[in-house]
């Protein structure tokens, strides 16, 4: 329907001096291109003239020095806020940094999720997946309330996977080693081990359909999450799975992360966990897999086959010692591998543009016979494949005509060594392998992946909505709750748990547990 000046209607254009649709598309980039949304859907895509020409934007936004690239899919999260190194849990071996975890103060969820969902806005991301636990049983369905709230309130796309486990990893390992500590920390440890009360699976599955069939809004969507495979018993997975399956839900759960957990699953099993979940009926496109560090080539062409998604969380396997995940062989076998920044980043900055820099500068393995993933992969890792692994690749990931527009405008670098067509013969190309191939465009690859930063991110836009508006977000006023949480870390600090000293001892006794563990497997 046209309008008295005989254009189309359109509530917002954004223009960009180039446009990439779709990462995956070589042929996709626009240059001097814009994207036109009416309400939350992209209704065309094409050069700046030509839609300026046909449609009547309400308002325009971008310019002839920005890049125009889809919304950031950060495919896996725990929307913390601050960090828990800020907090004063230091990097460690992951077994150890998760008892570590139980020193952390309580931070209202409301401060802490809204905070984190801007940082991760202001980063270009658009969607999230909140991988959500509460130990609490009792305080499950209030904290998830806090949380959800926060994140509507930053105007972010979240994802909320429930997360449930009946075989906790803390309870496991303090009860290993328990028999070794001195009688002066065991009264502490069995206090800690008494107190947990995790919530009843019965009351979990409840509380997943409930918040299924009153969803507060279009940008809150729900996900299974079983906290890790082997920190489930068979009866609940296959629970789980059941009701992934009745409520057409996808399904997320940490896996293969650390050396222990991939000897722990072992001896549980008997077989690889990844044939122990193909035989039973658990791998399919629902399900999204989160680190798979520790896999094996049999093990990814069982994810392959079975079409399920793998979330790479490059920096996070880092800092905690785990390793580097086998990328570029699940991408050459055709397992679609996603991005998560798992409240890991490198710096602690949520910064999704460094995050696409650790991916393509860390991604063989350790196997140097295999060539790293390239730069137009990891962006694909950040949009495309992401959306695919959430199952929302109808609606988001790619700037096409009918999907959300979920939208980001990035600041084109300064400097003239970047000037387009400055460098005709190189190629970074768009996917993993071969030196030479055709890429979507070297030089604008080079400026996302390799340049940008969260800095340069300057507009966001969410369901047709612009969120994120020179680098700031519109809906909060980050300083004045970074000083409500200020102020409530003060008055936490002052209650501090006279466990702490207790608990930060537990490290070296997991570390002793952690190395006979780890002798014992080697030698079978």
């Amino acid at each position: 329907m046209k309008g008295a000046s005989g254009r189309k209607p359109c509530s917002l254009l954004i223009r960009g001096g180039i446009v990439i649709p779709a990462p995956d598309d070589v042929d996709s980039l626009i240059e001097d291109g814009a994207v036109c949304a009416l309400g939350d859907r992209i209704v065309a895509v094409g050069s700046f003239g030509q839609l300026l020409r046909e449609y009547a934007p309400e308002l325009v936004c971008g310019s002839d020095k920005h890049l125009v690239i889809p919304g950031l899919v950060n495919a896996h999260d725990h929307v913390r806020a601050p960090s828990t190194r800020q907090l004063g849990v230091h990097d460690d071996v992951l077994e150890a940094w998760i008892v570590d975890l139980l020193r952390l103060p309580r931070v209202d969820p409301r401060i802490a999720s809204t905070l984190a969902c801007c940082r991760l806005l202001r980063s270009g991301v658009t969607t999230v997946v909140n991988s959500f636990y509460e130990g609490s049983g009792e305080r499950y369905e209030n904290i998830l309330a806090d949380t959800v709230a926060g994140c509507e309130r930053s105007g972010v796309r979240t994802l909320m996977s429930l997360s449930v486990l009946d075989q906790g990893i803390v309870a496991e390992l303090l009860g290993n080693v328990l028999p070794h500590l001195p009688e002066s920390m065991r009264n502490c440890v069995r206090e800690i081990l008494n107190a947990r009360d995790p919530i009843a699976t019965s009351d979990y599955f409840d509380i997943v359909r409930n918040w299924r069939a009153a969803s507060p809004s279009g940008r809150t969507l729900f996900m299974m999450g079983p906290v890790s495979v082997h920190w489930c018993s068979d009866g609940l997975l296959q629970a789980i799975w059941e009701q992934a399956r009745a409520l057409d839900l996808p399904i997320q759960t940490h896996l293969l992360e650390s050396p222990y957990q991939r000897d722990r699953a072992s001896t549980r099993y008997g077989r690889s966990v990844i044939q122990y979940m193909s035989e039973a009926g658990l791998l399919s496109s629902r399900l999204s897999c989160v680190h798979c560090v520790h896999v094996t080539q049999a093990d990814i062409e069982l994810l392959a086959g079975a079409g399920v998604s793998v979330i790479h969380c490059a920096s996070s396997n880092q800092r905690l010692n785990n390793g580097t995940a086998p990328v570029s062989r699940m991408l050459k076998t055709g397992v679609n591998v996603g991005l998560g920044l798992d409240s890991l980043t490198i710096n602690d900055d949520d910064d999704m543009f460094e995050e696409m820099r650790q991916v393509a500068r860390v991604s063989a393995g350790g196997e140097r016979r295999l060539v790293r993933v390239r730069t137009g992969a990891a962006l694909q890792m950040a949009t495309v494949n992401g959306a695919r692994a959430l199952g929302m690749m109808n609606d988001i990931g790619t700037l096409e005509v009918g999907k959300k527009a979920d939208i980001i405008t990035v600041k084109l670098s300064e400097d003239p060594a970047l000037e387009h067509g400055q460098f005709p013969g190189s190629d970074i190309g768009v996917g993993i392998g071969s030196d030479t191939g055709t890429g979507i465009d070297s030089v604008s690859l080079d400026r996302i992946v390799n340049r940008a930063r969260k800095s340069d991110v300057d507009t966001v836009v969410v369901d047709g909505e612009i969120v994120v508006d020179d680098g700031r977000n519109r809906h909060i006023d980050e300083q004045a709750l970074l000083d409500e949480l200020h102020e409530a870390l003060a008055r936490e600090t002052r209650r501090r748990s006279q466990n702490d000293a207790t608990i930060a001892g537990l490290k070296s006794y997991v570390h002793a547990l952690l190395e006979r563990r780890s002798q014992t497997a080697s030698m079978t």
